[in-house]
């Protein structure tokens, strides 16, 4: 069993560890500790509570930011964000920015404590009813192998990379308490391959399957299977982390270097084409088992208010999530100065260039679009434009149960105007606002808002499952192929372009000419799913990271677009760059590990270009 020497002094609660005697003042024997811990199961139960922790419930966790401003969808303005930091070469060998290396290692601790010590004999979570306290334990036990999983892949996401010997790796696993007898011996642990981790947390994922519902039960009171649980670990949550580690997995910068050559920046070759289609293959099965689940339904665009405000969507669409209240943080931050916000992140003009006409289906940046630079705004695009971002004539007001209602405003971004840099410093400098996660009622009336509803930060949404499945099935059969799984006995039935039809009919795209054209080349087809995904999950902090794992090109220049008034009437559109990349070099395709770390483990191997 691999342990790991990489922590700071770690507190839990305050009973588990007392082992140093100065913690908290604790003794050095843990019986009290222990009997008031693991002898009230509401105070067992918190250690657990505690693994859960660690995610954050706002999704501009960055620095106050979206991690999207590290890529070309937007850019932080306050200038020493982690989310700024990582978009401009600030990622350096002592400091990863985005790092969480310490809080993973943490929380398996909390998880590991739980497993030894919540679900013996002597905790007894309901002392009168055997049956239910034993159902109670197989749950808990469920969640603490999904929680192990999460934070496993958490850690893979960040620093997960091919060292110079041409070797993917992962990090190193954990799977049982580290205690103060083993925490300083870097003998005992080394990276463990990419490959090595992956299968580590699927098969934490197929143990937290077999043990946790797969649905909370809407409208049950239930202690065990009730919606009270909504948003906790759940059997789909399991099945739809398998599909990300698996898509993950076959992407082609975790693949080793006689399998997958990089060339340069956004430049790859595969080297082994049975190699990488066998992880593909692989992929394409865990999203589709994911699809397969009683009850999991077809693809189902989420509109604006979703985000926004939804207390009833986390049974459909948000299957693990962390709710974010009733409060105005994101609107403080991201609203337009006269709207009392600070405009913290910042949409680009690339971003919106990346949204589909509603009629041909073709990007704003393609020449068939028939995108006007002289009138930018006058096309009818896809329905995730208007989910994502307030342009120049955007209407704004308050959500109904269709959306935007009647009563609107528009925004004038022409210089000179409130919400623009000439007038508030805190204005935009893209010229264009946040819409996603933004709640409209905010933005028209920030002294009378009424009460806002709860509102969640999405870690898994069911709709990945579709995007997952779709990438996979494009890498293994190409745009039109099917097929059946020989290895696992799936029926790989749809087709990248099917589903990529589906999906994009319901963002309200009428014709799909691109879809067509793209159904004929393998190449392209990949860029329009790449493309799907960026809309799709923008702000959802995806982008940094699907970059990364398809070898994209990270030193794009941040487009923003500036807007005047014409003489005679009408306006003057000129694009320009906001804010360059400076990430040329491939090592910024991959984080370095905690320099703390290697110094104090040379066991540990780096990722290439960082040692």
């Amino acid at each position: 069993m691999k342990k790991i020497s990489i922590f700071l002094p770690i507190i839990l609660l305050g009973a588990i560890f007392s082992a140093c005697d100065d913690l908290l003042g604790l003794k050095k024997d843990a019986t009290w500790e222990d009997y008031y811990t693991w002898g009230i199961a509401d105070a067992a139960r918190g250690v657990l509570n505690k693994a859960y922790s660690g995610n954050s419930n706002l999704p501009d966790s960055f620095g106050e930011a979206f991690l999207d401003a590290a890529t070309d969808n937007a850019i932080a303005r306050n200038q020493s964000s982690s989310a700024w930091l990582a978009g401009n070469g600030g990622i350096t060998k002592t400091n990863p920015v985005i790092g969480n290396w310490d809080v993973c290692y943490n929380m398996f601790q909390y998880i590991h404590e739980f497993l030894r010590k919540g679900l013996n004999d002597d905790v007894l979570y309901y002392r009168n009813d055997p049956d239910k306290d034993a159902q109670m334990k197989e749950r808990l036990e469920g969640e603490a192998y999904f929680l192990r999983a999460w934070w496993g892949f958490q850690l893979l996401q960040r620093f997960g990379g091919r060292a110079d010997d041409g070797k993917a790796y992962g990090y190193p696993i954990v799977t049982e308490f580290i205690d103060q007898e083993n925490i300083n011996d870097p003998k005992l642990f080394v990276r463990n391959t990419y490959e090595e981790c992956v299968q580590q947390i699927l098969a934490d994922c197929d143990t937290a399957f077999k043990k946790l519902p797969v649905y909370w039960t809407s409208g049950s009171t239930d202690d065990i299977v009730g919606e009270s649980n909504i948003g906790r670990a759940s059997g789909m949550a399991a099945y739809l982390l398998k599909s990300r580690v698996a898509l993950y997995a076959a992407s082609p910068a975790y693949q080793d270097a006689s399998v997958v050559r990089i060339d340069g920046m956004g430049q790859f070759t595969v080297l082994d084409e049975t190699a990488y289609k066998k992880k593909w293959e692989r992929a394409a099965v865990m999203a589709k088992q994911a699809m397969n689940l009683s009850g999991f339904g077809n693809y189902t665009f989420q509109n604006a208010p979703k985000f926004a405000s939804n207390p009833n969507n986390e049974n459909s669409e948000f299957v693990f999530r962390c709710r974010t209240y009733g409060n105005r943080n994101l609107e403080n931050r991201h609203c337009p100065p006269s709207n009392y916000g600070q405009a913290l992140t910042q949409p680009s003009h690339n971003l919106y260039m990346a949204c589909a006409v509603a009629d041909g289906g073709y990007p704003l940046n393609d020449p068939r679009s028939g995108f006007d630079a002289n009138d930018p705004y006058s096309l009818p695009l896809d329905s995730r434009a208007v989910n994502l971002l307030y342009h120049h004539g955007s209407a704004y007001g308050s959500y109904n149960n269709a959306g935007l209602n009647s009563v609107a405003n528009y925004f004038n971004l022409a210089y000179g105007n409130i919400d623009t840099p000439v007038y508030s410093s805190n204005a935009t400098v893209t010229g264009y606002y946040l819409k996603k996660f933004i709640l409209p009622n905010i933005v028209t009336d920030y002294a009378n808002p009424g009460n806002p509803s709860q509102r969640y930060n999405p870690y898994l949404r069911r709709s990945e499952a579709f995007f997952n499945y779709a990438e996979a099935m494009n890498e293994l059969y190409g745009p039109t192929g099917t097929g059946t799984s020989t290895d696992y006995g799936v029926a790989l039935d749809i087709s990248a372009q099917a589903q990529m039809a589906d999906i994009r009919s319901k963002a309200g795209i009428t014709t799909d000419d691109y879809l067509t054209e793209c159904s004929g080349d393998q190449a392209k087809m990949r860029q329009l799913i790449q493309n799907e995904r960026r809309l799709e999950f923008a702000f959802e902090n995806h982008r940094f990271f699907d970059m990364r794992r398809c070898l994209l090109r990270l030193d794009e220049p941040v487009l923003g677009i500036r807007i005047t008034n014409a003489e005679g009437g009408g306006y003057n559109y000129e694009t320009f760059t906001v804010e360059t990349r400076p990430m040329s070099e491939v090592k910024y395709y991959y984080l370095p590990l905690p320099e703390s770390e290697l110094q104090k483990n040379p066991n540990l191997k780096n990722n290439m270009g960082w040692n």
